[in-house]
């Protein structure tokens, strides 16, 4: 139908072209670099892992890079910007990289900014600081507001729709943002 109607469909290999790395969500993190695991039964909230694809799920990690493109409101990218970790896709990933391979298992600063990143050593005892400094921030309580309607994304804006993103608490941010 698209193709009929003269519509040029492109993949994200086509829209990205040669971009290499995207910063989906700035910060800082000390961890364990951990290169295309097996199983996230087996990570730590000290890991920093490299996956090929999108997890279905993400267990609680430093930070994150994906080899596979991810959408601003995949789950990964949701999840990092809730916790406060640093996330990022780095196309070029590979089991084979040398830079990679130099730094698996061992403690590494991951630095994702707009425009670059960074993976150098750490030590140990640096990775222990930054989960104890995680781990010593106060808990903030998440406000929910609940709502049991069943809504269309029209209903859940029928006037202005930028009043959805104030529709998070009752629906959660990703609904409100494609509601939006």
């Amino acid at each position: 139908m698209l193709f009929r109607s003269g519509v040029r469909v492109l993949s994200i290999s086509d829209v990205l072209g040669a971009v290499d790395y995207l910063a989906l969500n700035a910060g800082t993190a000390v961890g364990h670099l951990r290169l295309f695991p097996d199983s996230q039964d087996d990570l730590k909230p000290t890991d920093i892992p490299v996956f090929d694809g999108l997890p279905l799920d993400l267990a609680v990690v430093s930070g994150v890079i994906t080899k596979s493109y991810q959408d601003p409101n995949s789950h990964v990218n949701l999840k990092s910007r809730e916790r406060g970790t640093p996330n990022m896709v780095l196309r070029s990933a590979s089991p084979d990289d040398a830079t990679l391979l130099a730094l698996k298992d061992q403690p590494i600063r991951l630095t994702v900014a707009s425009g670059s990143y960074t993976l150098e050593s750490a030590s140990e005892e640096e990775v222990q600081a930054a989960l104890q400094e995680r781990l010593s921030r106060s808990w903030t309580p998440m406000p929910i507001d609940v709502d049991e309607r069943i809504l269309s994304y029209d209903e859940m804006c029928p006037s202005n729709s930028s009043d959805c993103l104030g529709l998070k608490r009752a629906f959660g941010s990703k609904a409100a943002n494609l509601g939006f």
